[in-house]
């Protein structure tokens, strides 16, 4: 579906980046090691609020789809006994 391929896309660009910013910020780093790993755990945790703002996101619009969808569903069920009740009907008439 288009929803889990947004999702998809958006956790390995994560991902991507976060590995090349941590890769070269260690390498580039002028901190003392515990203060590099410090400034790493904090992007880790950085990148792990906003990927869970971003499915948060992706999957309300998905429920959005879904009860759109259930909805016109509905609907056309509700019009097809309709119509089956009316052929029902008529032949009972004749």
């Amino acid at each position: 579906m288009k929803t889990s391929n947004n999702i998809g896309a958006i956790v390995g660009s994560l991902l991507i980046g976060a590995a090349a910013g941590a890769a070269i910020g260690i390498l580039f780093a002028p901190q003392k090691g515990q203060k590099t790993r410090d400034n790493l755990v904090d992007g880790a945790n950085n990148m792990n609020r906003d990927l869970k703002k971003k499915i948060k996101k992706e999957l309300k619009g998905f429920k959005n789809s879904t009860h759109h969808i259930e909805g016109m569903i509905d609907a056309k069920i509700k019009d097809i006994m309709a119509g089956v009740k009316q052929k029902a009907e008529d032949v009972m008439h004749r």
